[in-house]
Protein backbone atom coordinates (compact mmCIF):
# COMPACT_ATOMS: atom_id res chain seq x y z
CA UNK A 1 0.00 0.00 0.00
CA UNK A 2 1.71 3.66 -1.31
CA UNK A 3 0.71 6.18 1.67
CA UNK A 4 3.65 8.56 0.73
CA UNK A 5 2.06 9.39 -2.55
CA UNK A 6 -1.21 10.66 -2.32
CA UNK A 7 0.10 12.39 0.95
CA UNK A 8 2.32 14.53 -1.33
CA UNK A 9 -0.06 15.32 -3.61
CA UNK A 10 -2.89 16.50 -0.62
CA UNK A 11 0.07 18.67 0.74
CA UNK A 12 0.33 19.69 -2.95
CA UNK A 13 -2.72 20.25 -4.19
CA UNK A 14 -3.47 22.42 -0.27
CA UNK A 15 -0.86 24.31 -1.08
CA UNK A 16 0.69 23.65 2.30
CA UNK A 17 3.73 23.56 1.24
CA UNK A 18 6.06 24.70 -1.86
CA UNK A 19 9.05 23.41 -3.66
CA UNK A 20 12.15 25.77 -3.44
CA UNK A 21 15.78 25.83 -5.36
CA UNK A 22 17.40 26.29 -1.77
CA UNK A 23 17.29 26.61 1.72
CA UNK A 24 18.41 30.46 1.69
CA UNK A 25 15.14 31.98 0.20
CA UNK A 26 13.10 31.46 -2.73
CA UNK A 27 14.62 34.62 -4.94
CA UNK A 28 17.55 36.20 -4.92
CA UNK A 29 18.79 40.34 -5.63
CA UNK A 30 21.85 41.47 -6.18
CA UNK A 31 22.55 45.25 -4.78
CA UNK A 32 25.27 47.55 -5.77
CA UNK A 33 25.61 50.84 -3.29
CA UNK A 34 28.31 53.40 -4.49
CA UNK A 35 30.25 55.23 -1.98
CA UNK A 36 29.38 59.14 -3.01
CA UNK A 37 31.97 60.20 -0.31
CA UNK A 38 34.24 59.28 2.29
CA UNK A 39 33.01 61.41 5.46
CA UNK A 40 33.82 59.32 8.85
CA UNK A 41 29.64 58.08 10.24
CA UNK A 42 28.42 59.05 6.47
CA UNK A 43 24.99 56.79 6.11
CA UNK A 44 24.61 55.77 2.97
CA UNK A 45 21.43 54.57 1.84
CA UNK A 46 19.99 52.03 -0.22
CA UNK A 47 17.47 53.05 -2.88
CA UNK A 48 13.92 51.85 -2.89
CA UNK A 49 12.66 48.18 -3.29
CA UNK A 50 9.07 47.65 -3.25
CA UNK A 51 9.74 44.17 -4.17
CA UNK A 52 12.19 43.74 -0.96
CA UNK A 53 9.62 45.92 1.30
CA UNK A 54 7.36 43.12 0.71
CA UNK A 55 9.98 40.03 1.20
CA UNK A 56 11.15 37.90 4.25
CA UNK A 57 14.53 38.34 4.00
CA UNK A 58 16.14 34.93 4.67
CA UNK A 59 20.12 36.16 3.86
CA UNK A 60 22.48 38.99 3.40
CA UNK A 61 25.88 38.31 1.86
CA UNK A 62 28.62 41.29 1.42
CA UNK A 63 31.03 39.87 -1.61
CA UNK A 64 34.27 40.99 -0.99
CA UNK A 65 37.03 41.77 -3.76
CA UNK A 66 38.88 38.20 -3.30
CA UNK A 67 35.19 36.53 -5.04
CA UNK A 68 34.91 39.75 -7.17
CA UNK A 69 37.22 42.66 -8.51
CA UNK A 70 34.71 44.57 -9.83
CA UNK A 71 31.06 46.03 -9.45
CA UNK A 72 29.23 48.20 -11.80
CA UNK A 73 26.84 50.64 -11.31
CA UNK A 74 24.94 53.25 -13.38
CA UNK A 75 27.42 52.48 -15.80
CA UNK A 76 30.51 52.94 -13.81
CA UNK A 77 32.94 49.62 -12.40
CA UNK A 78 33.56 50.14 -8.51
CA UNK A 79 36.08 48.38 -6.81
CA UNK A 80 34.67 45.63 -4.41
CA UNK A 81 35.75 46.47 -1.10
CA UNK A 82 38.04 44.15 0.55
CA UNK A 83 37.59 42.64 3.90
CA UNK A 84 39.53 44.83 5.33
CA UNK A 85 37.34 47.23 4.05
CA UNK A 86 34.34 45.98 5.86
CA UNK A 87 35.04 45.78 9.26
CA UNK A 88 35.35 49.40 8.89
CA UNK A 89 31.28 49.53 8.14
CA UNK A 90 28.34 48.75 9.97
CA UNK A 91 25.03 47.58 8.04
CA UNK A 92 22.25 48.87 9.64
CA UNK A 93 18.17 47.60 9.29
CA UNK A 94 14.97 49.65 9.68
CA UNK A 95 11.57 49.20 9.38
CA UNK A 96 8.64 51.60 8.58
CA UNK A 97 9.51 53.85 11.65
CA UNK A 98 13.06 54.07 11.10
CA UNK A 99 13.51 51.73 14.08
CA UNK A 100 16.59 49.54 14.08
CA UNK A 101 15.31 46.25 13.72
CA UNK A 102 19.55 44.89 12.83
CA UNK A 103 22.89 46.18 13.06
CA UNK A 104 25.95 44.26 12.13
CA UNK A 105 29.42 44.96 10.94
CA UNK A 106 29.55 44.04 7.70
CA UNK A 107 32.36 41.86 8.17
CA UNK A 108 30.31 39.49 9.77
CA UNK A 109 28.01 39.15 6.66
CA UNK A 110 31.06 37.91 4.06
CA UNK A 111 30.53 34.16 3.41
CA UNK A 112 33.83 33.25 2.00
CA UNK A 113 34.97 33.85 5.83
CA UNK A 114 31.90 31.95 7.36
CA UNK A 115 32.79 28.31 5.74
CA UNK A 116 31.20 29.33 2.51
CA UNK A 117 27.74 29.79 5.21
CA UNK A 118 25.23 33.14 4.63
CA UNK A 119 24.20 34.91 7.78
CA UNK A 120 20.68 33.93 7.94
CA UNK A 121 17.90 36.10 9.20
CA UNK A 122 14.05 35.95 9.42
CA UNK A 123 13.30 40.07 8.91
CA UNK A 124 9.85 40.68 7.84
CA UNK A 125 8.98 44.04 8.65
CA UNK A 126 12.05 45.73 6.45
CA UNK A 127 11.79 48.77 4.54
CA UNK A 128 14.80 48.65 2.58
CA UNK A 129 15.12 52.56 1.39
CA UNK A 130 15.15 53.05 5.38
CA UNK A 131 18.36 50.42 5.60
CA UNK A 132 21.89 51.75 5.26
CA UNK A 133 25.89 51.11 5.68
CA UNK A 134 27.80 53.41 7.98
CA UNK A 135 31.26 53.85 7.74
CA UNK A 136 33.39 53.62 11.02
CA UNK A 137 36.98 54.40 10.01
CA UNK A 138 37.19 56.10 6.77
CA UNK A 139 40.95 55.17 6.11
CA UNK A 140 41.73 53.25 3.05
CA UNK A 141 38.02 54.01 1.07
CA UNK A 142 37.78 56.11 -2.15
CA UNK A 143 34.70 57.61 -4.06
CA UNK A 144 35.69 53.98 -6.72
CA UNK A 145 34.80 51.73 -4.03
CA UNK A 146 31.43 49.70 -4.13
CA UNK A 147 29.26 47.36 -1.84
CA UNK A 148 28.21 44.52 -3.79
CA UNK A 149 25.46 42.69 -1.33
CA UNK A 150 23.62 39.44 -2.54
CA UNK A 151 20.09 39.37 -0.16
CA UNK A 152 18.06 36.13 -0.62
CA UNK A 153 14.06 36.40 0.48
CA UNK A 154 10.93 34.77 0.25
CA UNK A 155 7.87 36.65 -1.02
CA UNK A 156 5.05 37.63 1.54
CA UNK A 157 1.92 37.07 -0.31
CA UNK A 158 2.98 33.74 -1.82
CA UNK A 159 3.50 32.28 1.38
Amino acid sequence: MNIITPLLQQFKDNRWFKQTGCIEGEYSKTITLNLPSTNLGQQIYFNSDTELDNAIIKTIEVVISTNQINTVYQNSVLDTISSGLAAKAMLTISNNSREVISQMPLYTLIRSLNQGKPAYFCLDNVIWQNCYIELLDTAGFATTNGFFIRVTYDRKDII
